[in-house]
């Protein structure tokens, strides 16, 4: 089964349908490209742990958040050689974070709104102090979860403690950052390179899980209309982002832009693949089509020695 990849899907994160539909426009590319494989919608850890990933080529991650994107199922792969997609281990767990990414990618010049990072098992800080740092109005989320999922913008206490208790329930911690009212710019990184930004707009005051999944007014265009100077702070970013992380093949960035300037929200390591994605339509916009996007994604596995992780 060598010459075979083992693609994975599922998982039991709170993106599991996300991933589903990410595995399956993988599917459909790797056949249309005569490429064998095997499919298998992992929905715990210990399934994965069961694999005969040494049977394979490589591992195509089709996961999105939990086990398959922050860091677990990237070091047992590496802990035994075996090429895979996406990040190395080591950064796939700074950048499940939004918090970790921030103190990352800041020693790299790379502007992110101001936050306050508060425990999960910790009480909530004082709303009137998190007004004096952040404003009158400001953003909660859970520091490790994706999609927009569990996130809030608050102007009351009352809100505040709603949103709290929100995002404290996934348990990983709670970001209480900066409201930056802007353009929602979103780039991917292919290969070497910043694909062209994508524009979203959407009909909520900000880019909520709703406005993501729900609203039929969110839609995603070419960013025609970005200064120019706002385009090459992106690219800057956009490299400085793959060389602290040490990203070889993708990611996708989601900025906030203001006055021209950009400014880092977080940092999607394995970001949606199926047809309607973001990713893929950036690709487009560079001329790269969806199954060129995915064989070039195989054919240059990115290698992750365990001994070459260290993060700048």
């Amino acid at each position: 089964m060598r010459d075979k990849i083992l693609l994975l899907k599922g998982g039991n994160s709170s993106e599991r349908e996300i991933s589903l539909h990410t595995g399956s426009s993988v599917e459909q590319a790797l056949v249309a490209l005569q490429m064998p494989f095997d499919v298998v919608d992992v929905p715990s850890l210990k399934e994965v742990m069961s694999l005969p990933f040494e049977d394979y080529q490589g591992v195509f991650l089709a996961l999105h958040g939990g086990f398959g994107e922050n860091g677990t199922i990237q070091a047992i792969l590496e802990s035994i050689n075996v090429p895979f997609n996406g990040a190395s281990g080591q950064a796939s767990t700074i950048c499940m974070s939004k918090h970790l990414t921030k103190l990352v990618v800041r020693d790299w010049a790379v502007a992110t709104p101001d936050c306050v990072f508060v425990p999960s098992r910790a009480n909530a800080q004082g709303y009137a102090d998190l007004v004096g740092r952040l404003g009158h109005r400001f953003i909660v989320k859970p520091d490790a979860e994706g999609c927009s999922v569990g996130v809030s913008l608050v102007s009351s206490a009352a809100e505040f403690d709603q949103a709290f208790a929100d995002a404290a329930a996934f348990e990983r911690g709670v970001l209480c950052e900066e409201f930056i009212e802007g353009d929602e710019i979103t780039v991917g990184y292919l290969n070497g390179r910043a694909m062209p930004p994508l524009a979203i707009t959407f009909s909520q005051e900000f880019f909520s899980w709703e406005a993501k999944f729900q609203s039929s007014n969110s839609t995603a265009f070419a960013a025609a209309s970005l200064p120019d100077t706002t385009q090459k702070r992106i690219e800057r970013s956009m490299s400085a982002i793959a060389q602290a992380l040490n990203i070889e093949d993708y990611f996708r960035a989601d900025f906030i832009v203001r006055d021209s300037q950009a400014y880092l929200l977080e940092i999607n390591t394995l970001p949606g693949l199926n047809h309607h994605s973001v990713f893929p339509k950036g690709c487009e916009l560079a001329n790269i089509s969806y199954n060129a996007m995915i064989e070039g994604l195989i054919k240059t596995w990115p290698k992750h020695p365990a001994s070459d992780q260290a993060v700048a």
